[in-house]
């Protein structure tokens, strides 16, 4: 098969520049807050690797239902309904601010049973929940904003979004300072600094996503019945979503509590390590957040030809980044892993995870950016069948093997869940393209690579 003639390349880069330099940033901060917290010894940054499952989990949930929202908002846009455009927009802020005022309730009342099923000891209770109270608490801020990005993203407007969502970044960065170590007459407050100024800077980003939607006259009410009409479009697609999203900080959690089982050091190297690689690899988030929107609107105006691009320039983008990242990463990688500890040991715990497991990097990113295109055609539903598959049939007993040959044999069968799990979303994803009579079905994906890099 001849190379696919890629001209929606604008479109991607358009739009994944300034959702990247959001998502950088956003990356950055948490990297900062560990830069700090790693000032204050090991034991505070094992606490803090300990809240990640389920911080991930709570914002998971709704970076699920912003990609229903995205999905839907972006085929109308597609379809240039400006009513129902902003009838969506509106029906899916006020799904998302209904929902994450129950679910942060929810886990205010669970959350030290939570510490206790990922493997936490009770004498670092205290110091994980001094942080955590307080993310919690502000987390509808985020859990709204972030849908409020998706409606944006969805309708062309895209620079101003991540231009805010970049200053709230250098907002916590500069806080994460002040309020961690302290700075003249403001006292060290060590993790729960790190919490308050997280929680001020979603705060910032929550604000100013509420008037620009307002500015752009992107919210419109109606009755009761279509609203809620909406919001039930909208929860067809986020809630399946939601659930696949959600299967990830799970594995996340599992993956936490066998680690705990080896070490307490062992959980503070997975934490760093797990950073490191969420920045490493936020092209590849960038591009399956973007993929969302994109789809969804060419899907919706039936644009065959731009939505087979999409699938092609999609997966080589992906698979050559994870390529480069881990070549960075074995050269690189044991001083990157320096920055945030002195400990040799934990060092060398870093490294070999993003060793190891970095070379499954590309077939994750396909498996990720593959669930986002399933989203955005409505087949959500598919995609929480393969990431149940990925995640329970085969990481579970792959942990459980894993966990008999120590640390690396439980990152192997990490990287080994990857490589899987991959090509097994990967195979079923090109049926559907089959399917759908797609020109990208069955493409000689070695051919394609290597006529792309010419």
């Amino acid at each position: 098969m001849n190379t696919i003639k890629i001209d929606v390349k604008k479109s991607i880069k358009r739009m994944i520049l300034p959702t990247l330099s959001g998502m950088l940033v956003t990356f950055l901060f948490q990297l900062v807050d560990t830069y700090f917290i790693g000032r204050l010894g090991t034991g505070a940054l094992t606490a803090v690797s300990f809240t990640y499952p389920l911080y991930l989990g709570l914002i998971s949930l709704f970076i699920g239902l912003s990609s229903g929202i995205g999905a839907m908002v972006g085929q109308a846009f597609g379809e240039e309904d400006v009513h129902k455009t902003s009838e969506l927009t509106f029906a899916g802020i006020l799904l998302a601010s209904i929902s994450a005022l129950i679910i942060v309730g929810i886990a205010l009342v669970s959350r030290f049973s939570v510490y206790d099923l990922l493997g936490a000891s009770r004498n670092l209770h205290p110091l994980i929940d001094a942080y955590m109270y307080i993310m919690i608490l502000g987390m509808p801020l985020i859990m709204v904003a972030l849908n409020m990005m998706a409606a944006l993203r969805s309708t062309g407007r895209v620079v101003l979004p991540e231009i805010l969502m970049a200053i709230s970044g250098l907002i916590n960065l500069v806080l994460d300072w002040v309020l961690i170590l302290g700075f003249g007459p403001i006292k060290p407050m060590g993790v729960q600094g790190a919490a308050v100024a997280t929680v001020i800077s979603w705060f910032f980003v929550f604000s100013s996503m509420l008037i620009l939607l307002i500015k752009e006259r992107l919210i419109r009410t109606s009755t009761v019945k279509v609203i809620v009409g909406r919001a039930i479009e909208i929860a067809k697609i986020g809630i399946p979503a939601s659930g696949i999203q959600l299967i990830n900080p799970v594995a996340v959690a599992l993956m936490t509590a066998v680690i705990a089982s080896e070490s307490s050091e062992a959980v503070a190297a997975f934490g760093i390590a797990m950073k490191i690689e969420s920045l490493g690899l936020a092209v590849v988030t960038a591009l399956s957040v973007i993929l969302v929107p994109l789809m969804a609107k060419h899907f919706g105006a039936k644009e065959k030809d731009h939505m087979d691009q999409l699938v092609a320039l999609s997966g080589k983008i992906s698979v050559f980044w994870s390529l480069g990242l881990l070549a960075v990463l074995m050269v690189f990688g044991k001083g990157i892993a320096g920055i945030f500890t002195e400990d040799k040991t934990l060092i060398d715990l870093i490294y070999r995870y993003m060793i190891i497991v970095g070379f499954s990097y590309s077939l994750y990113s396909i498996g990720n950016i593959t669930l986002s295109l399933l989203n955005a055609v409505g087949e959500s539903l598919l995609g929480l069948k393969l990431i149940l598959l990925k995640q329970g049939v085969l990481l579970v007993p792959l942990l459980l093997i894993g966990r008999y040959f120590g640390i690396m044999g439980i990152f192997i069968s990490i990287s080994l869940t990857h490589i899987i799990g991959g090509i097994l979303i990967g195979n079923k994803f090109n049926k559907w393209l089959r399917e759908h009579a797609s020109k990208v079905a069955d493409v000689n994906l070695i051919n394609e690579y290597f006529a792309w890099m010419k």
